[in-house]
């Protein structure tokens, strides 16, 4: 950090994440520089630290110096955007009388990750007495589970709680509600403790069940709390002593208590040798022949903890590291190199998820590299507006069917139905066999084909997208066909005649686009979008990006979806009157997409009757508005309140006009800032500017520094603002300037590249 125009950069990223377990005289010396350097304490966001030193019975008080004397509250106070906090050293915090000053601090803190390693217990029969210390049995009468709670309640932002230490049977089962964890996501805990949660948290989806004795007793009340939230965990970890005879008799029963678990852990612990034990494998056969339960399990992973045996792995390996080093030092470069194929497979493909896709061919010369390069090739293809490229795709997949399982996102470009002339014999009719080899995709984006959700002829290509288990899907067009006026795709008329569900004419012409004139129809797409949704119930993200879904199909899909159809939706970009639909139902939701609208005094009622119950869990809002949208920029303030708890505000200008015709930037960019100060917990916010002449006027898009600042004052918690030139500032203290922050440019994002530019080029002879 010698170096000033660095130093700010170092130092945030030194401080971002700060752990100390077990560095009690680190963590003295931390909380002096909080006090002599509060700007950095600011830009603490995850801390673990030591706090032994508050216990004169394990510390002596000598060594704490006077600045932190004589708890360091102050110091620790300071740290505001702490995020994922971690205590050691302090395992009765939470009740003990002495410590109500220390709770005070935790509890004003804004927490999404807390850990407690440790968690004494008063009610324990019998408690651990730390070093120079004892305990009188029932000495607190206080209740250890309305403390917990009483946590909990003070973190309303809370999405992972770790609860390491197994504990007594609390009144926390009898007393915990959903209001008190309403966005936990993760939680480690005892299996008594975890059946307080189960239970009241709807949004839980990882659960660490810490070590305890398994008997049919826990495991019926294990059955009965997990009831509702079971089918929706998707990451179980369990931790089981290696005699536990019940459990490993009755290993399919406990995992079948979370059937729709992708990820499974396992950790076999014995804390003695591993001589007076059955060998790893032993217990491994025993996991992967009950595993059957679980139809959705994409990972196992088994771990066997044995105290002598680590102890002599870690000796080896320390032995081994050593050696290496040091013959490594007069080593050929080219041997050293050479090692790279030595290298995990998911470290290999990380690296070369890092190149360019020519470069990647380029490594395929090697035969070792060619496997990996393939995975890296073909796990995320992106072909918009390339319909020939995607035909090639196609045929690809009926040639080599081993590629087609590695493709996990697909984009791809559809519009080549309408262009029988051009479709290869392989693919004929509809190339829907060559799609179907594609059993792994998890992320789906359809372009080309606006009207397959609904239309009778597209009801196999509706089978092969119904059985796909889908992550994310993407619906960039659809059309509706209750529009008074739908556009005509090429190659197609759309008659007046009625749809009704089941009756379509299309019949084939030369390419053309056509408006259509009016007609009504009594089929019902918002039923077809339901039924869409209910294939997918791993559904994460939903992309309906078109807005041109007409009032009677958004009032179908508001009267008939239900929770049960999107139990495990987070992110949704739709319309307003669409999103209105997902909004009370949605009970996952994090971050909400608006597409562009005209809004108005009726439409902002209509969100807020519909966002009642989710707007206090949204964290990512992105809306894009007209420039010339005046009510909208006169109440800009109340349509950010619809959902105050954001953090990541994005907010997208358009203009579709020259850069001449409309107010530069800047006036859109002080309008937002005006208007954020009903975000408290805003940290990101970003301005997009979109015209049709970018380059011709780049000057519009700049805007003031004095802008950044009076954003950064009504948001204290603030940390990076992307302008409209797609510039990426943040903050650095500065007492000389408003707030005392002054902005500071990182420089400009660089837009990822994606897929090829150009489609490949039309066949000899065609019109296209």
């Amino acid at each position: 950090m010698v170096n000033q125009s660095l130093r700010v950069v170092c130092e945030k990223v030194l401080y971002r994440s700060i752990s100390l377990p077990s560095h009690p005289f680190r963590s003295i010396h931390l909380l002096e520089t909080f006090l002599l350097r509060p700007d950095l304490a600011l830009l603490v966001e995850h801390l673990e630290i030591d706090l032994r030193w508050l216990r004169p019975r394990q510390f002596p008080q000598s060594q704490v110096p006077p600045i932190t004397q004589l708890d360091g509250f102050i110091a620790l106070s300071l740290a505001r955007n702490i995020r994922s906090f971690s205590l050691l050293g302090v395992a009765d915090w939470i009740w003990g009388p002495e410590m109500v000053k220390f709770r005070e601090a935790v509890f004003n803190m804004k927490l999404i990750r807390m850990e407690i390693p440790f968690l004494r217990d008063p009610h324990a029969r019998y408690a651990c007495v730390w070093p120079g210390g004892s305990i009188i049995e029932d000495q607190w009468e206080g209740d250890l589970g309305e403390e917990i709670r009483k946590l909990l309640q003070a973190q309303p932002l809370l999405e992972e709680f770790k609860l390491s230490d197994s504990i007594t049977y609390t009144s926390l089962q009898a007393s915990l509600k959903a209001s008190d964890v309403p966005n936990l996501e993760s939680l480690q805990a005892d299996p008594i403790v975890a059946m307080a949660f189960l239970p009241v948290a709807a949004r839980l989806e990882n659960l660490n069940l810490t070590i305890t004795n398994w008997d049919d007793e826990l495991f019926s009340q294990m059955e009965t709390s997990s009831a509702t939230i079971g089918p929706f965990i998707r990451r179980v970890t369990i931790r089981v002593w290696y005699y536990d005879e019940w459990l490993w008799d009755n290993l399919a029963k406990v995992l079948a208590l979370f059937p729709g678990t992708e990820e499974l852990s396992i950790t076999i612990n014995s804390q003695t040798t591993a001589t007076g034990e059955e060998p790893a494998r032993y217990y491994f056969r025993m996991i992967t022949s009950n595993v059957f339960v679980l139809l959705s399990l994409r990972s196992v992973e088994v771990r066997r903890r044995t105290f002598a045996a680590a102890r002599q792995v870690i000796y080896k390996q320390a032995i081994k590291m050593h050696t290496e080093s040091e013959q490594v030092v007069d080593k050929p470069a080219q041997l050293q190199n050479g090692a790279i194929l030595g290298l995990p497979t998911e470290l290999l493909l990380r690296v070369v998820s890092l190149l360019s896709t020519g470069s990647i061919r380029n490594l395929m010369v090697n035969r070792s590299f060619r496997p990996v390069c393939e995975q890296g090739l073909y796990r995320s293809i992106s072909l918009p507006w390339h319909p020939r490229r995607s035909i090639r795709l196609l045929e690809t997949f009926l040639l080599r069917p081993d590629l087609a399982l590695l493709v996990r996102h697909l984009e791809i470009d559809l519009s080549w139905l309408h262009l029988s002339d051009q479709i290869p014999p392989d693919l004929q009719p509809d190339g829907l066999e060559a799609l179907r080899l594609a059993k792994n995709i998890h992320s789906l984006c359809l372009e080309g084909v606006p009207d397959w959700i609904w239309v009778p002829e597209m009801a196999k290509f509706r089978e092969v997208i119904f059985k796909m288990k889908l992550v994310r899907l993407q619906v960039p067009e659809l059309r509706d066909p209750h529009t008074r006026y739908s556009c005509a795709w090429p190659g197609e008329v759309i008659s007046d005649d009625e749809w009704d569900g089941d009756q379509r004419q299309r019949t084939s012409t030369l390419p053309k686009v056509s408006l259509v004139s009016p007609r009504e129809t009594n089929g019902d797409l918002g039923d077809r979008i339901r039924r869409l949704l209910q294939t997918q119930p791993q559904l994460e993200e939903f992309e309906l990006s078109d807005s041109s879904i007409t009032d009677k199909t958004a009032a179908s899909l508001q009267a008939s979806l239900k929770a049960s159809d999107v139990p495990n939706l987070k992110s949704l970009q739709a319309d307003p009157i669409v999103a209105q639909a997902f909004l009370p139902v949605a009970a996952r939701l994090k971050s909400l997409n608006l597409t562009i609208d005209n809004w108005g005094d009726q439409l902002l009622s209509e969100m807020e009757s519909k966002s009642t119950a989710i707007k206090l869990s949204i964290r990512r809002f992105t809306i894009r508005v007209w420039y010339s949208d005046e009510w909208l920029w006169n109440n800009l303030a109340k349509v950010f309140a619809l959902f105050p708890k954001t953090e990541e505000l994005s907010v997208a200008i358009n203009s579709q006009t020259t850069g001449t015709d409309v107010e530069p930037a800047k006036y859109f960019f002080e309008k937002v800032g005006n208007n954020v100060y009903v975000l408290p917990s805003l940290r990101r916010l970003e301005v997009m500017f979109e015209t049709l002449s970018n380059r011709e006027t780049p000057e519009i898009f700049e805007v003031e520094i004095g802008s950044m600042l009076e954003a950064k004052a009504a948001c204290p918690m603030l940390e990076t603002v992307v302008d409209p030139e797609q510039r990426l500032w943040t903050f650095r203290p500065d007492h000389g300037m408003l707030g005392g922050f002054a902005p500071y440019l990182v420089g400009p994002l660089i837009a990822e590249r994606r897929g090829p530019v150009y489609d490949l080029p039309s066949p000899q002879g065609s019109d296209s």
